[in-house]
C-alpha cells in the first residue's frame, strides 16, 4: 500500500482506502522512529531524539552482585513546553 504523509496536518493522505486512526498513528510512529536520528518533531507535542548511554555498573537486586550494564542507544521523547504547561494546569 502506498501512502503519503501530510506532516503539517499530522495525517496520512493519498491512501487507496481510508485509514483508521490506529493505522495513521502506526505510520506516523514508524516514520518518527526512522527519522529520530535527526530529531523528529511532533508539532506542539514534543520531539523524539536518540541518546547514547554509557556503560555503567549496576547491582542485581536479588543477590547484591555487581554487574556490568553495556552501553546502548535509546529513544527519548522530550515533551514540548506548550504541552507541558497544558498538562500541568
Amino acid at each position: 500500500m502506498r501512502v503519503l504523509l501530510d506532516p503539517a496536518a499530522g495525517q496520512v493522505v493519498g491512501a487507496h482506502r481510508p485509514l483508521g486512526e490506529a493505522e495513521q498513528l502506526g505510520l506516523l510512529a514508524t516514520l518518527a522512529a526512522k527519522q529520530a536520528k535527526n530529531g523528529f518533531v511532533f508539532p506542539g507535542v514534543g520531539k523524539l531524539v536518540v541518546v547514547k548511554r554509557k556503560a555503567r555498573m549496576g547491582r542485581n537486586p536479588q543477590t547484591g552482585e555487581s554487574i556490568k550494564i553495556p552501553a546502548k542507544t535509546v529513544l527519548k521523547f522530550r515533551i514540548a513546553k506548550a504541552m507541558k504547561e497544558l498538562a500541568l494546569k
